[in-house]
């Protein structure tokens, strides 16, 4: 709905989640290491979000008035959770370096 959501950190940014209108000004951001470079995906209206530096899975609202977690599961115990996330028929992939799990997020 006209706002790009995104996580910004790299060796020199730590902006953690940000939100972006369309012309590219900052709604608002979350700061710190949050996220990290840990993957995101878009579906059924929710984002899901895996925190880089320790597996943790966030559902988030989307807004661009700020931050709306609804919900929060750790899953991963690696370090370097970078790896792309996947759904389908709404079950979502999940993985570190040593480790892959397959996520029931129908609500069922």
């Amino acid at each position: 709905e006209n706002h790009l959501y995104m996580n910004s950190n790299g060796n020199s940014r730590k902006d953690g989640m940000v939100c972006l209108s369309l012309d590219g000004k900052v709604k608002w951001k979350t700061g710190g290491k949050k996220f990290e470079r840990g993957g995101m995906l878009f579906a059924d209206g929710l984002i899901f979000n895996i925190e880089g530096t320790n597996g943790d899975l966030h559902l988030i609202e989307p807004s661009p008035e700020g931050y709306k977690e609804i919900s929060k599961v750790s899953l991963l115990g690696g370090k370097e959770v970078w790896g792309p996330m996947s759904l389908s028929k709404g079950r979502l992939i999940i993985r570190d370096q040593s480790q892959m799990k397959c996520l029931d997020v129908t609500g069922k």
